[in-house]
């Protein structure tokens, strides 16, 4: 709990609108929001840092082109304006960001090293398997139907947190023996330290939708061997040991026995629903669940050019078939990270692209912090693990995305970008489907689309649900020139702040007037009670922070103790009370000297107002002293201040 976890997400999705749109909005130049937002990371990890971006020109018959860039952190040099150089210059010889009729799919990353040293090949965003060409199958949503061709495949992630174990075969395995084995299963070496790299390993993994052969691949992994070291014929797992697992030529022969069919049964089992209303025109489709009955039959019945499977169980094979059909179906992005959260153990924050994906990206929150930001009426989101992050400016004259949700960090999959062509009910919440009809999702008047699904509940957040977490971004994250003396640019700020402050005590309705009102109260309230029974062993006040916010605390009550003698006041920090608290709430009286009463009052301190431990203290604190709790943060509509507000809104009690 007393890691230190400074690494930071960034990231931007542009899709293809009208031109008249673009323009009235005027938006900025994207190297320019993307250095904004870089430069809003890189102040709380900023010794390397790396972007991936995917372009898809939707009206060419150019494949979608990866572009990546890393590095690490010059003396002097701003990264924000490293990283974006760098990325420019790729651009150089291309059509460049801009273009009207393309998609553009940023993830970026900055970092403080912690797991791994600062070096190109640990760096951001990752890639386990290089870009190779593959056989893909894909809907084609502008004609409505699936075509098969030759595609550049790659996946590219950035992760904060850590990935410590994923759960196969019925026991948890740790990320080091997962490294190995993907080494083998993906016949790929990858001499990275790094856990997030292993992260990116299971997505080339678990991805596998429209692939016959990687299908198939992870069906075998799933169905027919028994544990990890199956494929090292039950030896450890090291560098040196002997790979058993079947070739890729293997699963290119399974992959022609099952397309022999699937050409046969596309029709079966593939529904195409009639162009959509709204302005992106496009087919979708639904799959057919007796056909898909029927095709799945009908290959374990068929040993027409079928690899040699004698040596099978029949429930091996027909759960073998089974698998490789359902994954080849529906096993897009969104899905595979679904399930490989649900099997992974650690913290995570991930963006994640792929060239198989134009125009999408696909967001996770478990145990770390992750918003987007957007205006229904234009064509970009922005994301990342700083709320400052997405909330700088987007148009010339100062304009930002003004809508923010922020990732339930319980666990949530979010899936942004263009429409998703499969309509999928499986995970639906059964209302949803009959009032949308199996469109669970927010559509913005952009034609993005954002699909959530959330960890705790099983079930994707309604429409309406998405909507009702959206928060207001009272204002654009003010950035000075990376160029300028920041010392002296914080120096002349200070008058302007100290008038500020000083016209918000002015107002009486002002929210920093009617905390700071209900918290004088409450204290009057404890040394009342003081005064009437003098031996209390209870606490009046803790204050919750970590690291340099931990000291500010501490001072602040050393100070309160002085002017208020009769207060009892506690400090303690965050990473403690997560720590004390993660089974039960009771835990925390053995790490506070004095007990907890009903008039405790709580102060949460962090200048970002989502510092990891102290917003994971914030939820606790709200279930252990009811409405008690204050918080100290350097921005308005922070997560930290999401959560007090969330727990007045289930108590029924009005916010401020």
């Amino acid at each position: 709990p007393d890691k230190l976890t400074t690494t930071k997400d960034i990231g931007t999705t542009i899709v293809e609108s009208e031109l008249t749109e673009a323009v009235e909005t005027k938006i900025r130049p994207v190297f320019q929001i993307l250095q904004s937002q870089a430069a809003c990371t890189e102040i709380r990890g900023g010794q390397a840092g790396g972007i991936s971006c995917l372009q898809n020109f939707s009206n060419s018959s150019e494949p979608t082109c990866p572009t990546r860039v890393r590095l690490v952190a010059r003396k002097r040099i701003s990264l924000a304006k490293d990283l974006i150089r760098s990325l420019s210059a790729k651009f150089k010889n291309t059509k460049g960001v801009g273009v009207v009729d393309a998609d553009y799919t940023f993830i970026g990353h900055t970092r403080f090293a912690t797991s791994s040293i600062n070096v190109e090949s640990e760096l951001h965003p990752h890639e386990w398997v290089p870009p190779h060409a593959e056989d893909v199958w894909e809907f084609q949503s502008k004609i409505g139907t699936f075509v098969k061709s030759k595609k550049d495949v790659v996946i590219h992630i950035s992760h904060n947190g850590d990935f410590d174990a994923l759960y196969i075969y019925r026991q948890l395995n740790t990320v080091n023996e997962i490294g190995l084995w993907l080494e083998r299963v993906l016949h790929c070496g990858n001499s990275t330290k790094s856990d997030s790299s292993k992260v990116a390993g299971c997505m080339d993994l678990f991805r596998v939708q429209g692939r016959w052969a990687a299908a198939a691949r992870l069906a075998f992994i799933r169905c027919i061997q028994d544990s990890i070291t199956s494929v090292t014929v039950g030896s450890p797992l090291s560098k040196a040991a002997e790979n058993h697992f079947p070739p890729y030529q293997y699963w290119l022969e399974w992959s022609a026995f099952f397309e022999s069919l699937w050409i046969k049964n596309i029709d079966n089992v593939i529904q195409v629903v009639e162009k959509t209303s709204v302005p992106s025109q496009s087919y979708r489709y639904r799959i057919n669940n007796h056909g898909e009955h029927v095709f799945i039959n009908e290959l374990i019945l068929s040993d027409s050019n079928r690899p040699n499977t004698s040596h099978w169980k029949p429930e091996e094979l027909a759960a073998f078939v089974a698998m490789t059909v359902r994954g080849f179906l529906r096993m897009d992005l969104y899905n595979a990270l679904t399930e490989f959260l649900t099997r992974a153990q650690g913290s995570f924050g991930i963006q994640m692209h792929c060239t198989l994906e134009e125009g999408v990206v696909v967001l996770a929150s478990k145990g770390q912090p992750m918003s987007i930001s957007c205006d229904p009426k234009l064509p970009i989101c922005l994301f990342g693990s700083e709320a400052g992050a997405v909330a700088v400016s987007i148009g010339e004259k100062g304009r930002w995305l003004p809508l923010r949700l922020d990732l339930d960090s319980k666990g949530e999959v979010i899936r942004v970008g263009r429409e998703r062509a499969l309509i999928e009910g499986t995970f639906k919440n059964k209302l949803e489907n009959v009032i949308m009809d199996g469109f669970s999702c927010l559509l913005l008047g952009s034609c993005i689309e954002i699909t959530s699904y959330s960890l705790t509940t099983c079930c994707e957040w309604s429409t309406s649900d998405l909507m009702s977490r959206m928060v207001r971004i009272p204002n654009a994250t003010q950035l000075g020139d990376p160029d300028d003396d920041l010392v002296s640019n914080d120096l002349s700020d200070v008058p302007q702040v100290l008038t500020r402050i000083n016209k918000a005590w002015q107002n009486d309705s002002s929210p920093e007037v009617v905390s700071a009102d209900a918290l004088v109260r409450n204290l009057i309230r404890c040394m009342e009670s003081r005064l009437r029974k003098s031996n209390l062993d209870t606490v009046d006040l803790i204050i919750v922070g970590v690291e340099a916010s931990l000291w500010v605390a501490e001072q602040f009550a050393a100070d309160l103790r002085v002017g208020l003698p009769e207060l009892v006041i506690d400090t303690v920090s965050a990473n403690k009370v997560i720590s004390a608290c993660s089974e039960s709430t009771e835990n925390l009286r053995g790490i506070v000297p004095h007990k907890i009463s009903s008039l405790t009052s709580v102060i949460l301190v962090s200048q970002s107002g989502q510092t990891f431990p102290t917003l994971h203290a914030t939820r606790l604190m709200t279930q252990l002293v009811d409405l008690k709790v204050w918080i100290l943060s350097g921005c308005a509509n922070s997560r930290m201040e999401n959560e007090v507000r969330e727990s007045f809104r289930v108590r029924g009690q009005p916010y401020l």
